[in-house]
């Protein structure tokens, strides 16, 4: 038997129902974070066919004594080290000498020596080259950057020399001068005679010492390589618009030498705890043994897979790429992004019609809900920016740091994220008192089908994030639109029915937004808290009855929660 109308209008304003909802979206994003984690370490008496993070930290630790900058003694004994370590294993090593020079900005030269080993291979169409450069900034142990490089293609080598034969040649880089310059590999690139072989490069870096190791830069035309890369490396992380990401910031590695070149390959760094980053804290007790285990599994799957086929023709047509559910990945051709906004356009003026014939939606109403979403945005970035601003002043010792990244940095992150949920749930609950959610919710799928043509026009491969919640989200509302679901008749089915059309964005945007603020720092929060509140828009049918429920209680406890960790990172902030 159904229950009756009055049972089910008792469920959805149930309090504990609606707290379940809140506490079961949250669950979905801290779970879809957690999913992105690098995996455990594995122990040293691991067998020597599988990579072992303990036995490659055995080489962090030997090699990150001491600062090792060009033109140090310790630098030399770095460079022996490494070279005596690939003779041990079996390689064919070369030690390259030369004056290399780099012309960008400013003109930049140096003696650079250049460590190289290569595995042969069976029948080799091409290599593929393996990378990371060894010397560290001056005042640095170096022990991730860029030694999480050095030791996981130390037992790469290893266990692929021991363990595999393969097709193709595996080579193994380590590039002098990178910090002064990208010295070493501009080296490799113009004079060693191995370069004509190199069909496929991975650059292995480090912007921190924790954190998921991270594809976030592929050389162009990257359609059969990021095919071959999603289906065959273990535990994936990698999204088309982090490029993008990549390229307002003021970095360059050593992947940029062999990008130039026309070499396909793949940037993979870990960017978490970047309060280490070029420090003297970036010391061997301060890397994660997880995130050196991630890296070598990278390094073990593209060796494996790219040195058993063919790097004859390595280009493609450039796709959209994205994780979804952690390590599981889904691309499109960028071809398909026209067709996808035309679809999101025809869903969206069908769930107009639909409201409107169901007398949910009026015109006036979506334009005022518009606007309000629009002020609701701008005013939780602008707090963000403001208290930043305030903070920074405060404390000004934080802007001595990369990307004003302070030992605390993380509870400002806490912060300023509960200082977003505070500002937009306060206007949604001002907001979904006088207004019904189609009307809310029209507004919001309008506000991404702008920002999908302004991506579609600008950046084509970050056009993802928001065609995924557009796809989902309209088509959840027409279901509720069609099937006439409501809170009160169905709460389980209505409930069920958004569930199904925000997750799949859940799953995408939480772990960006986690790296988000992670990358760019106390310097620009704004971007993080920007996309935390896209991800905001696209739950708040969810939030619905819990905010008319518990009225200003979830602004309020977000307020609190805002307040304790601005008052801890001040406690840490010595």
């Amino acid at each position: 038997m159904e229950p009756t109308n009055s049972s089910n209008k008792k469920i959805s304003s149930n309090s504990l129902f609606q707290l379940a909802v809140v506490v079961i979206t949250f669950l979905i994003v801290a779970f879809s974070v957690y999913l992105t984690s690098p995996p455990k370490a594995k122990s040293i008496n691991k067998p020597s066919n599988e990579f072992s993070a303990a036995r490659a930290f055995i080489h962090t630790e030997a090699i990150a004594q001491k600062p090792h900058m060009i033109g140090t003694e310790e630098h030399k004994r770095v460079a022996n080290y490494l070279a005596e370590q690939l003779n041990r294993i079996g390689l064919e090593v070369d030690t390259q000498h030369t004056t290399a020079l780099n012309f960008e900005d400013v003109p930049i030269y140096g003696r650079v020596t250049n460590v190289v080993g290569r595995i042969k291979g069976s029948a080799s169409t091409k290599s593929v080259l393996v990378l990371g450069h060894y010397d560290s900034q001056p005042y640095s142990l170096g022990a991730a950057d860029d030694g999480i490089a050095l030791a996981s293609m130390l037992e790469s080598a290893e266990v692929l020399k021991k363990n595999y034969s393969l097709q193709n040649d595996i080579i193994f880089l380590f590039t002098d001068a990178e910090e002064v310059g990208l010295l070493g590999a501009i080296a490799f690139a113009n004079e060693h005679p191995w370069i004509n072989d190199v069909g496929l490069v991975l650059n292995v870096e480090a912007r921190g010492t924790r954190g998921p190791a991270l594809s976030f830069e592929v050389s162009p035309e990257n359609g059969w390589i990021m095919k071959e890369f999603i289906k065959h490396v273990d535990r994936p992380f990698a999204g088309s618009m982090m490029y993008e990401v990549y390229k307002m910031m003021p970095n360059y590695t050593d992947f940029t030498i062999f990008k130039d070149k026309g070499i396909s390959g793949f940037n993979v760094a870990i960017v978490e705890g970047y309060e280490n980053y070029h420090s003297p804290t970036d010391k061997p007790e301060n890397l994660s043994l997880a995130s050196l285990q991630h890296m070598g599994s990278y390094i073990m799957s593209i060796a494996t897979h790219f040195g058993n086929i063919s790097l004859e023709n390595t280009k493609g047509n450039d796709l959209v790429y994205f994780n979804i559910l952690g390590s599981k990945m889904m691309y499109y051709p960028m071809s398909w992004n026209l067709v996808f906004l035309i679809i999101i356009v025809l869903l969206y003026s069908f769930f107009i019609f639909l409201g409107s014939n169901r007398l949910q939606i009026s015109v006036w109403k979506i334009f005022l809900s518009f606007f309000v979403v629009l002020l609701s945005f701008a005013l939780a970035v602008g707090a963000v920016y403001l208290v930043n601003g305030w903070i920074k002043g405060f404390y000004p010792h934080y802007n001595v740091f990369y990307m004003s990244n302070y030992y605390n940095a993380r509870f400002y992150f806490y912060a300023y994220m509960a200082l977003t949920v505070f500002v937009s749930t306060l206007i949604s609950y001002i907001l979904l008192k006088r207004i019904n959610i189609y009307n809310v919710m029209a507004a919001v799928f309008f506000l991404f089908i702008l920002l999908s043509v302004v991506i579609y026009l600008k950046i084509p491969t970050a056009s993802y994030l928001t065609y995924i919640p557009l796809l989902f989200g309209l088509v959840a509302f027409n279901l509720l639109l069609w099937f006439d679901l409501s809170p009160e008749k169905q709460p389980f089915s209505y409930y069920l029915v958004l569930f199904i059309g925000a997750v799949p964005f859940m799953l995408l945007i939480s772990p960006y937004i986690y790296l988000i603020f992670h990358i760019f720092g106390l310097s620009l929060p704004i971007a993080g808290a920007a996309m935390l509140m896209l991800l905001i828009l696209v739950i708040t049918p969810l939030f619905d009855l819990a905010l008319k429920r518990f009225g200003l209680g979830i602004p309020v406890f977000a307020l609190v929660i805002f307040v304790v960790y601005t008052l801890v990172a001040h406690v840490n902030s010595g």
